[in-house]
């Protein structure tokens, strides 16, 4: 009796384990199993199929998984489509608290179809949520075209838009691989200096990755990108396995063609093997490459990259960062790339731009709304019109100084400031130069700092150095409905050198120049903000030198400039100038302006309508001793800022003048009696003028 009690009690549990074997299936835990991925991964996630191979190390299939898209994404095809995903778990590593470890993750027959429409809504969620290491908000300018998530199943480099051919061999510098293990054959450069910490990742410790026969498209609504990469992990066999990828599509308009290639797949956790890769992309005449080494690649932390950079226009390098870049010419630029989980940092920066050098550092953290951008460039020689793209200008020098057609003949850049992109990013740049190109320009070098913060610029300084003084500005410019900008300037001379302003106007001088402007005004373009503001301007000086042809050819004394023409003399003393102007609406109007030198004084009165680029002024020099030819009229400096004219007010040189002007052609002597002038001697109006400049 006890025998079989004993043995229905015992085979009864046997019984249900034979039945349980005979009807059990590894489906059951297909709900679970969606369930948990669903949650991790914020979006719908089913399962075909799905097979276990138990033992110390835990093998899993899943056939057919379809990652869908998120709630309210709208496509014809889901986020992804994996014929097969086999993944190696260590039970043991488990168990003994080493959190989760994978050896090995194969992917096979994969379909990846990320999208982002134009109001920057994604049908990733790992961008949208809590987001994977790395990636930036949603809505923010993503930093390469179309990037595909980076998950727990495809390595962060495969999941770039960049795709893949080996690159030619080339011995791997840097730190070696460890004993037994195949490097592959892509060049990588020496770190210039200690890399960055690597902190701790949560990511599971992941060993080898294989990706066959797989394909991602990345469609980018509001860049215009369309991009599909084919993945495929290839066994050479002097590197082992590496991945690659090469990709095909259009970026921004422009076709876009890149390959990448990794070395042997890497541990996410093993930090003391660099993973090295090489990447090419190619954006219309924009071309990209990066070589280097990866430390956890999969949790986005520690790099030791090379990036070179080519090009015919920084800007176009916009839509490929997110951070605005205004145009330029052409460029060649190559630095030292590292990131974080939330910033990059593009360091030992050296390059050209035009006839400028560049060096510096740049760092882009994207962990807020928008990407935060803090450069600090250096230029040891500096061309002025390779910048004239940041105050709306064209920086090219075959092009006509304004770019719109109806405006042909105009001086004043008329390019519109781009508010939309300025709202891009916040920007933090400090800016220096050490010397200034060319033979036209009076400058000697020049400072900036810049703040660009939620669209509004802030410019304090700006500085340019000329000779021993400066040209200092403090500037803001707020963005306004329309595509309009209000900007506020203040403008300090101090100590001006007249020596380098006179040489850049084709003559010579001396002296120092003193004196501040400023302007208020809302417009579209720097053109658009002259011709709108209101304002003042005030220049004076006292001492110094001008060249006697100038002044001589200011008030018609034709047998001074002649002779000033050929040497003699060479230069005239300047006592005084002062220059006092007001701006209303943009129209300069003079208050007071008067130079006084050893030989003359000479006044000026009149209007500069800077909103059709006008002149209207009247020049008189009155002599202060006697001279010989010369004509007591005013001279009319008129026309447009590209084409002004200088010519005798006639009614006021009246007969005399008729009657030199007939003289002259038949003999000199006659000519000059009715132009002699006794001189007015010292004038006390310049010290006047002076007395009233002190006394405001």
């Amino acid at each position: 009796m006890r025998i079989r009690r004993w043995m229905v009690v015992a085979g009864v549990p046997l019984l249900a384990l034979a039945v349980l074997a005979l009807v059990f299936s590894w489906s059951w835990f297909i709900p679970m199993i969606e369930s948990r991925a669903s949650a991790a991964l914020g979006q719908p996630v089913k399962v075909g199929g799905l097979h276990v191979r138990l033992g110390r190390v835990i093998e899993v299939q899943l056939r057919d998984v379809v990652f869908d898209n998120p709630a309210g994404f709208q496509s014809d095809a889901p986020l992804a489509r994996v014929r097969e995903l086999n993944v190696a778990v260590d039970a043991v590593a488990y168990l003994r608290g080493r959190g989760l470890v994978m050896p090995a993750i194969e992917m096979r027959g994969g379909d990846i179809q990320a999208r982002m429409r134009e109001d920057g809504v994604s049908n990733v969620a790992l961008a949208a949520g809590a987001p994977a290491a790395g990636s930036p908000p949603t809505g923010a300018p993503q930093p390469a075209a179309g990037s595909p998530p980076a998950t727990e199943t495809s390595p962060s480099p495969a999941a770039t838009t960049a795709a893949a051919t080996p690159p030619e061999a080339a011995p791997v510098s840097g730190p070696a691989a460890p004993p037994g293990t195949a490097a592959p054959n892509v060049a990588a450069p020496a770190p210039a200096s200690e890399p960055p910490p690597v902190t701790a990742t949560r990511f599971p410790n992941i060993g080898s990755v294989r990706i066959f026969e797989t394909t991602a498209r990345v469609v980018h609504a509001g860049v215009g990108g369309d991009v599909t990469s084919q993945i495929e992990t290839k066994e050479m066999p002097t590197a082992g396995w590496v991945l690659t990828a090469e990709s095909r599509g259009t970026y921004s308009g422009e076709q876009l063609t890149a390959s990448f290639i990794g070395g042997s797949t890497p541990n996410t956790n093993d930090n003391e093997r660099p993973w090295p890769i090489a990447l090419t992309i190619q954006n219309g005449p924009t071309e990209a490459t990066i070589e280097g080494r990866l430390r956890n690649p999969f949790g986005l932390i520690g790099a030791d990259l090379r990036l070179s950079l080519t090009g015919p226009d920084l800007a176009l390098l916009t839509p490929l960062t997110g951070v605005p870049v205004p145009q330029t010419p052409a460029y060649r630029i190559a630095g030292r790339l590292d990131y974080s989980k939330t910033s990059y940092r593009f360091t030992e920066i050296e390059g050209v731009v035009g006839r400028t050098d560049i060096g510096g550092t740049l760092t882009v953290d994207t962990s807020g709304v928008k990407p935060d951008v803090t450069a600090v460039l250096r230029s040891n020689r500096v061309d002025m019109a390779d910048l004239a793209g940041f105050i709306g200008g064209n920086p090219r020098r075959d092009a006509a100084p304004r770019t719109d057609a109806a405006s042909a003949g105009r001086v004043l850049p008329n390019s519109p400031v781009n508010i939309p992109k300025f709202e891009a990013a916040n920007v933090h740049l400090q800016y220096e130069a050490g010397q200034v190109l060319g033979n036209a320009t009076p400058l000697d070098n020049f400072r900036a700092s810049l703040e660009l913060v939620d669209g509004v610029v802030t410019l304090r300084p700006l500085r340019f150095g000329v000779g021993p003084g400066a040209i200092e500005s403090e500037i803001v410019l707020t963005p306004q409905q329309g595509g309009n900008v209000h900007a506020v300037a203040t403008i300090n001379f101090q100590q001006v050198d007249i020596g380098r302003l006179m040489r850049a106007a084709g003559s010579r001088g001396g002296g120092a120049l003193n004196g501040r402007a400023n302007i208020e005004s809302t417009g579209r373009s720097l053109a658009d903000l002259l011709a709108r503001g209101n304002g003042s301007l005030f220049l004076s000086t006292a001492g110094g030198n001008l060249s006697a042809f100038i002044v001589d050819l200011s008030g018609l004394r034709l047998g001074n400039a002649l002779l000033s023409g050929l040497g003699l003399p060479d230069r005239t003393d300047l006592r005084c100038f002062v220059a006092d102007f007001v701006l209303r609406n943009g129209v300069l109007h003079t208050r007071a302006a008067l130079l006084e030198t050893s030989d003359a004084l000479i006044s000026a009165t009149g209007t500069v309508r800077l909103s059709d680029e006008r002149i209207d002024m009247r020049l008189r020099s009155e002599s202060k001793r006697p001279t010989i030819g010369a004509l007591p009229t005013s001279l009319v400096l008129s026309g447009t800022f590209s084409d002004p004219a200088i010519t005798p007010e006639v009614v006021e040189l009246g007969v005399r003048g008729g009657l030199a002007v007939a003289l002259g052609f038949a003999a000199l002597p006659l000519a000059i009696l009715p132009t002699i002038e006794l001189g007015i001697g010292d004038d006390p109006r310049c010290a006047d003028m002076r007395a009233r400049v002190r006394r405001r």
